[in-house]
């Protein structure tokens, strides 16, 4: 997915398909998605994808230890260890980190956690090692855990993956009619909630994706990308993320420009859009791609322009 994305961003010269695709997800109105490819708009996003694939394509296998740069996928619970049962204490194994049961990624202790597929931090150890009076390294590889009730759909469902898609004419059109619910504003696209997308949303949120520095590389001001807050009205009065198709298309019209806080290139779900399209539209036997309302729809001969 990651490289589907760059390929379509750096392909010379751009598909109309693309450009449309960049104008749902990053383009305020009236704005040409290739101007800002030319303006250079489109280097962050190129960073975070190129450094997922550098930082987190390759498995670590047999004794090599994962860089800080690096991220751990858990599928459970393991790693925490009962410490003190009457004050409800855990530690974690990897950073020896005490916390509470409800601190413990997806065990519900936000509203988001309650109904998150998957949970990403970016750990420290709890008490740093020094060699020679100097620091040894405290960061420690990204953790993203999956939540049970994910793991479980993972582990049932026959088709889970992007390349899946193509193998079925009609899916899920009751989960789908259900996610088209304008009260919960999602859209077909979203209603797959497909494994590779939802470990690339969350590997944009590791340190290795991206890290943003100031004063000469000395201060870190952010670790990974952001899950940009709706611009929704009553979602944001509730800090809902913008999730899904119509949340990132929110704020690509009215997000900060691009290279901004608020802005698309900072929210991870736009990113896991992008390589999740990028993707459908890259299939050699049936391409696919979005349409404006989220809904995956046939794609027609790739058109070169610009």
């Amino acid at each position: 997915m990651a490289q589907s994305a760059i390929d379509a961003l750096t392909a010379d010269p751009l598909d109309a398909d693309t450009i449309e695709l960049l104008g749902f997800l990053y383009a305020k109105e009236g704005a040409d998605p290739v101007q800002l490819i030319q303006q250079g708009k489109f280097e962050k996003t190129l960073e975070v994808l190129n450094s997922v694939i550098t930082n987190m394509r390759t498995e670590v296998i047999g004794y090599t230890t994962p860089s800080h740069m690096d991220v751990i996928i858990f599928c459970h619970y393991g790693r925490f260890v009962e410490i003190d049962k009457s004050q409800n204490l855990w530690r974690d194994g990897t950073t020896g980190l005490p916390l509470r049961f409800k601190e413990q990624p997806c065990r519900g202790g936000t509203f988001i956690e309650n109904i998150a597929l998957a949970v990403t931090m970016n750990p420290e150890d709890a008490h740093p090692a020094f060699k020679n009076n100097v620091q040894l390294e405290s960061r420690r590889p990204t953790q993203i855990q999956l939540c049970p009730w994910f793991v479980d759909w993972v582990k049932s469902k026959k088709f889970k993956l992007v390349g899946d898609v193509q193998k079925r004419t009609k899916i899920g059109r009751f989960v789908i009619k259900l996610a088209e619910w304008k009260g919960f504003g999602l859209a077909q696209i979203d209603a797959y909630s497909l494994l590779d997308k939802v470990l690339l949303h969350e590997m944009t949120h590791g340190r290795g994706a991206y890290e943003l520095r100031k004063n000469n590389n000395k201060k870190l001001e952010q670790q990974g990308l952001l899950d940009v807050p709706s611009a929704n009205s009553f979602f944001k009065s509730i800090e809902w993320a913008a999730y899904g198709w119509k949340g990132a298309m929110k704020i690509a019209k009215t997000g900060d420009d691009l290279g901004g806080n608020h802005a698309p290139d900072n929210n991870a779900d736009t990113i896991a859009l992008l390589g999740s399209v990028c993707k459908l539209m890259n299939h050699e036997s049936e391409p696919r791609k979005v349409d404006s309302k989220g809904r995956i729809v046939p794609r027609a001969a790739a058109t070169a322009t610009r």
